[in-house]
């Protein structure tokens, strides 16, 4: 039985619409990602030589199980963001004898053959086996391995039984944001202390103590064993979840604060609904601000004279959730772009209204990260401002005038991450052009004999173009408006 389901959820891929669209962006990406893990190798090769270097007096391997810990909790993050549960399209097994039973047995199974259950070895195998091998013994490098994978499928059953709770099982989510957050305010404050922890239960794993191992095995049958519970409970719901359902009357406080703005609020308030009712937009609106952190850790830990390089990480960030909505841009649309396209609107409206919504968008974000920015490094500040309208300016101009062209169906429902439905070649080389584009802005700055010429030329390019985004929005409807019933009739026959 899992073999034939394995087969089907293969077969499901492969007869997907999208797969022969997507099949050479998944080439593209596999290829990044086999580099990615290439460096990691390399990684776990030379650093045990450069640990030495920097702290003689402590043993390399002593210095990453010190990390260990951070390690952990990073790889669990990371799962969080991308990890997905393969327990898709369950309903035409409810027709045949197939038990529960089987089908929650199945994709607990299935979900362990998963790249992220891999891919640490690539860095840890190489590394322990220069440093424990020969500084300690090779049954020290067989159990800190086990110990590695054992600390590896507990992150993987945790984020399991995460992703399987009940939608209605907020306090569980609740309890575990506060956890989070002590624990992050614990570790900002005693260092140390997690360290010593971390570096113990390396020691531990080295050793061989059976009890550490026992509680891990333990936590891990724990969590699968509710995890089948609740994928068993929710069979009974993804019917109703997959069916149509009933538009909320309530009106929301966002709703309320749209209706009170002229011309524009109208369609802020379409832009939102169009969010907040599809799953994959949604997801990624929800899982944006887990990636913010990851902001922060770069401006405290790059040096300042390093202020030159910000940039290149910064254009990912600075234009907030419209750097990834905008990228597909019409395509969101799709569900209900009949009636948009009936109804006698102005289209230079709609599209500029797009342009504030998200605009505005990324200002709310650089609000809320200033204070932060500016207690780790008042500097950064006026280069977050720079890039952020940079962004906002000249990237949102050439998303939304390349969307026109690339634009598809997409299904709203599916995951966020990792999802290369809608995705073209054009597309791709799109955002490798929005990411090169900046290259010309840090040459010109380091021509101009200015202190921060990088992020002045930047700042005046952004304002540039949004003092003339009347004229290229205007050009974006001309092209939309000649294309509109092309991109209709594809979306009707998709």
């Amino acid at each position: 039985m899992f073999f034939k389901l394995l087969k089907h959820s293969w077969l499901s891929y492969s007869r997907a619409h999208f797969f022969e669209k997507s099949f050479y962006i998944k080439l593209l990406v596999g290829f990044i990602m086999f580099f990615i893990l290439l460096n990691m190798l390399m990684a776990g090769m030379t650093l045990p030589a450069i640990l030495s270097e920097i702290a003689p007096k402590q043993e390399p391997h002593e210095i990453i199980l010190s990390a260990l810990i951070f390690i952990m909790l990073a790889d669990l993050l990371i799962r969080w963001i991308f990890q997905k549960i393969p327990a898709k399209k369950i309903s035409p097994y409810f027709h045949y004898p197939v038990s529960k039973k089987s089908l929650a047995a199945f994709f607990i199974a299935r979900a362990w053959i998963t790249f992220f259950n891999v891919y640490l070895l690539i860095f840890f195998i190489p590394f322990f086996s220069i440093t424990v091998i020969t500084g300690i013994s090779k049954q020290a490098f067989v159990l800190v391995i086990a110990g590695i994978i054992a600390l590896t499928g507990l992150n993987h059953s945790f984020i399991f039984l995460l992703k399987t709770l009940p939608e209605k099982n907020n306090v569980f989510r609740f309890v575990l944001l506060l956890i989070i957050a002590a624990f992050a305010v614990f570790s900002w404050f005693y260092t140390e202390h997690i360290l010593y922890a971390s570096l113990w239960l390396g020691n531990s794993f080295l050793s061989g103590s059976p009890g550490i191992f026992v509680i891990i095995a333990a936590l891990i049958i724990f969590l699968q064993i509710q995890s089948k519970k609740n994928l068993q409970k929710s069979f009974y719901n993804l019917i109703e979840k997959r069916s149509e359902k009933k538009i909320s009357q309530k009106i929301t406080l966002a709703e309320k604060i749209f209706r009170k703005i002229p011309v524009y609020g109208k369609y802020w308030n379409l832009e939102w609904k169009l969010i907040n009712r599809n799953k994959r937009a949604k997801s990624s609106l929800v899982q944006w601000p887990l990636m913010l952190p990851l902001l922060l850790i770069l401006f405290w830990w790059l040096p300042e004279n390093n202020i030159i390089h910000l940039p290149v990480f910064l254009i990912f960030f600075a234009g907030s959730y419209g750097f990834f909505h905008l990228q597909f841009f019409l395509s969101w649309e799709s569900r209900f772009f009949d009636f948009l396209a009936s109804k006698n609107i102005s289209f230079n409206i709609f599209i500029k209204a797009k342009f504030y919504f998200y605009s505005l968008l990324a200002l709310v974000q650089f609000i809320i990260l200033a204070p932060f920015i500016l207690l780790i490094n008042p500097a950064y500040v006026f280069a977050y401002i720079s890039v952020m309208t940079y962004s906002a300016g000249v990237i949102f101009c050439i998303l939304m005038y390349a969307g026109i062209n690339h634009s598809s169906r997409i299904d709203p429902n599916t995951k966020a991450f990792f999802n290369f439905e809608g995705v073209s070649s054009n597309q791709f080389l799109m955002i490798a052009l929005v990411f090169f584009s900046i290259i010309p802005f840090i040459i010109t700055g380091q021509i101009i004999p200015v202190k921060n010429a990088t992020y002045w030329v930047l700042l005046l390019s952004g304002v540039l173009f949004w003092a003339l985004h009347p004229v290229w929005i205007k050009k974006i409807v001309n092209n939309f408006i000649k294309k509109k019933y092309i991109k209709l009739e594809k979306f009707r026959k998709d």
